[in-house]
Parts: structure tokens; sequence; C-alpha cells
């Protein structure tokens, strides 16, 4: 399997991905989906909690089950809104949206036609891991690093 090529999230229904989302996070009911939406993207509803978001901003190495597969840009509001890019070696650019709350991120890298579920946790201000949902609901082992 190749793992610096996006899979086809589209052809997961969104309830499905719903479902993957909440694996993908340990089972907490923190995404949930837009099933009216037509397009690919899976909406993450924001992480509701009294602890202060981390601040990501800034640039990250991606690897994917300890394969590089780009890079990642944050890009983080004071309300703990995500955005951002996730460009990978092999050209694709993606874009990321999402919520932080306290040390942990979800968040939505969507490319033209396909879409990704991400769930991290940030274990200090340079390091990062988590889970990625790719379009056969496998979980993948992502990690972050400044």
């Amino acid at each position: 399997m190749n793992h610096l090529r996006p899979h086809p999230f589209f052809a997961l229904p969104l309830a499905a991905a719903a479902l993957l989302a909440l694996a993908a996070c340990g089972g907490h009911s923190r995404g949930s989906s837009d099933s009216s939406s037509s397009s690919s993207t899976i909406q993450t509803a924001p992480v509701s909690s009294s602890v202060a978001a981390q601040d990501v901003s800034g640039t990250w190495s991606t690897t994917l089950e300890g394969v590089v597969l780009g890079t990642t840009t944050f890009s983080m509001a004071s309300n703990g809104s995500l955005s951002g890019s996730l460009k990978t070696d092999t050209g694709d650019t993606g874009t990321i949206s999402g919520h932080v709350s306290g040390t942990e991120a979800e968040y939505t890298v969507s490319f033209k036609t396909k879409s990704y579920l991400a769930s991290v946790t940030f274990s200090d201000t340079n390091n990062a891991s988590g889970s990625l949902v790719d379009a056969l609901g496998h979980l993948h082992s992502m990690t972050l690093a400044r």
C-alpha cells in the first residue's frame, strides 16, 4: 500500500465516516458529520473544554506509518479553531480545518476529491502522535514533529 497518496474518502457514506471518526479518537464523541452536505468533507465539531488550547501554529514534519508523508502547516486562532495545509512529498496539497482543545486536535484534511480525518495528541510543543482514517476505514499511526 502506498501511504504517500491519499485514498478517495468519498467512497464511504458519511454515516460510516462519522463512526470511523469516533474510532480514531478512542470512542469519544467529539466529531460529527453533516449528512446534508454534498461535498466529501467531513465536518468536525468544536471540542468544548475548560483547558486552554496549546498553540500548535507552525510547520510540522508529518509521517504516516513511519513513512514521511509531507509537511503540515497549522494556523490556530485564539478560540482553538485550526486551519492550514498538508503538502505531501508527491506534490498534492490539502487544506486543514478543525479544532484544538488542550493538547488534543481533531481535523479534516481535504484534497480536491478526497478527505481524511485526523486525531492527534501533542505530547509537548514539538511532538504529536495520533491516527489518520483512510478511505477504507483503516486507522494509520501518524506523527508530527517540528
